[in-house]
């Protein structure tokens, strides 16, 4: 979430960040996700998107710090993600304007990190998940995920390459207890490991939880692929940081 006029409130948080040992920024810019005449459109919504404008104060702030920054571009529905997918009508032309629209976005974020000098670009995640390699199944009323999605991402990978100079990230939801792998993941420059910890299947953490499941999720797909891998929890955001500090 974000509110206009916040960063003036928090001018701060960057030099307690720091001091605090944080090292590295992600930051979460939103497009919102809406259906018109039944076909997905990705647009920037003006109560909660922040603009390029205030994105910029932000990296030169955290860049005055010394930190690393990676942007993690966010898609964000009417509803749940999961409901939003469910109750989208998927045919063939829908799937085609989705990886239009997504193509869209994915570049704007390119260009712009890019052009700021950022260390990563980080894609995927859950909120386009469903339209991953055979991600979805066909049904009586639509489509699944189709099959030439996997040469889409592929396409899109090697196009934002040439835009964006810096560090790509594929984003890995650990939903469901396993790493999918797809063949344009060896064009990616690492991994991005999304652990929400307010999951029931995260809610306890210990030495021997920790070392489980990093032996039989982690290890074998790190040796697959070779490159380096990051492991992100939901907190601490600004917003966070800010309420921890009010109480």
């Amino acid at each position: 979430d974000y509110q206009a006029g916040f960063l003036k409130r928090q001018v701060d948080v960057f030099t307690k960040l720091k001091n605090a040992g944080v090292n590295w920024l992600i930051l979460t810019p939103t497009w919102h996700v809406t259906a018109e005449n039944g076909l997905p459109f990705f647009s920037i919504n003006p109560k909660s998107s922040i603009s390029l404008a205030d994105l910029n104060s932000i990296i030169s702030a955290a860049k005055a710090q010394g930190m690393q920054i990676g942007l993690y571009p966010q898609l964000t529905f009417e509803t749940s993600g999961d409901d939003w997918w469910q109750a989208s009508i998927r045919d063939q032309l829908w799937w085609q304007q989705w990886y239009v629209e997504y193509d869209r976005f994915a570049m704007n974020f390119a260009l712009f990190a890019n052009e700021t000098g950022l260390d990563q670009l980080i894609l995927g995640g859950s909120s386009a998940s469903p339209a991953f390699p055979n991600a979805l199944v066909t049904n009586e009323s639509s489509m699944g995920t189709p099959k030439s999605s996997e040469e889409i991402w592929t396409e899109l990978i090697a196009k934002l390459k040439k835009s964006y100079l810096g560090k790509i990230l594929w984003t890995i939801p650990t939903r469901g207890g396993n790493l999918p792998t797809y063949a344009f993941l060896d064009q990616m420059d690492g991994f991005y490991l999304e652990v929400d910890s307010n999951s029931d299947e995260n809610a306890t953490y210990s030495l021997e939880t920790v070392s489980k499941y990093l032996d039989t999720m982690i290890v074998s797909f790190q040796i697959k692929y070779s490159k380096p891998f990051y492991l992100g929890l939901n907190s601490p955001s600004l917003l966070s940081y800010q309420s921890n500090q009010e109480s």
